[in-house]
């Protein structure tokens, strides 16, 4: 596995994302091209882009182009029955360009608000958006690439708190989908941390967490891993070690690391022993669930 610093020098352009001047659109190209997200993670199959060329030299006209610049059909008068044309009858995404300030009053060219009119003559604003495929990649894999950067943030200084809250709850082990054969996934895992509250015999309060990574291959549960327990005084101090944890056993892209030194605790060895004793091999989470388990 590559290393974060390594793999965030070919960003250099990161760091002025702030400034007014930032190459936005240079920089989304950039990231979807080269951005390597976990393997895993999947997008929905292509949609078609289509063009809403906008002309406002003699009245308003709006030309529907394919990818190929090709003209679809006459051009518009009305903007939204162009963009419910590419929605509703050709299943597509839409792409803005031309003179559309002089429809919305506005340079914006992915959020669109225009006024138009019901059936029965009332007046509304339309809000018509411009998203893609390529929007999609970009925010998975900007998305991944802030994480990189919390990464070496966290690695600086991992006994604060906060910074160790936030690398956990977007890291990739934790990636799940909502439903099985989806690919609209969850990238925070934090509430899927399980949080109790005990007390020692001396009366000091402990606080406990449990969590696990998604199950391979579906990813849309999470199991309990018993090596992320910890226990703790205070929250705080226990997402810190729960941090430090995750940190030792996951790589980067959510995969396990490899020989990592563990020694299992008393409840890990009693179970590993009840299993032996009743001849339960340990269920390979995986192939059980890539096979056909149908009664």
């Amino acid at each position: 596995m590559t290393d974060v610093k390594t793999i965030l020098e070919g960003f250099p352009f990161l760091k002025d994302r702030d400034n007014d001047d930032y190459d936005y659109y240079g920089a989304k190209r950039i990231i979807i091209d080269n951005v390597v997200l976990p393997a895993f993670y999947t997008f929905n199959d292509p949609t078609p882009v289509y063009t809403l060329k906008i002309d406002s030299t003699n009245g308003i006209r709006v030309t529907i182009l394919d990818a190929n610049e090709n003209q679809i059909g006459d051009p518009y008068t009305d903007i939204v029955k162009a963009y419910d044309y590419v929605g509703n009858i050709l299943k597509g995404d839409v792409v803005f360009s031309g003179d559309l300030k002089a429809i919305t009053g506005s340079d914006r060219n992915s959020l669109v608000t225009v006024p138009t009119k019901d059936t029965n003559g009332r007046e509304f604003h339309r809000l018509l958006l411009s998203h893609t495929d390529d929007d999609e990649i970009y925010l998975a894999k900007s998305s991944y690439l802030y994480w990189l950067e919390s990464t070496l943030a966290y690695e600086a200084n991992p006994n604060d708190f906060m910074t160790a809250w936030y690398w956990v709850d977007s890291h990739p082990a934790f990636w799940s989908r909502y439903k099985e054969g989806s690919n609209d996934w969850s990238m925070n895992n934090n509430s899927n941390v399980w949080v109790g509250v005990t007390a020692k015999d001396t009366g000091e309060t402990v606080i406990m967490l449990e969590t696990g990574a998604a199950i391979e291959p579906a990813r849309t549960s999470h199991y309990h891993d018993l090596r992320l327990d910890v226990y703790a005084p205070t929250y705080e101090e226990a997402f810190v070690k729960l941090a430090a944890l995750v940190h030792k056993f996951f790589d980067i892209d959510g995969s396990e690391r490899e020989n990592v030194s563990y020694e299992k605790s008393k409840l890990e060895l009693l179970l590993d022993e009840r299993m032996k004793e009743a001849n339960i091999v340990p269920l390979d989470v995986e192939s059980f669930l890539a096979d056909d388990h149908t009664p």
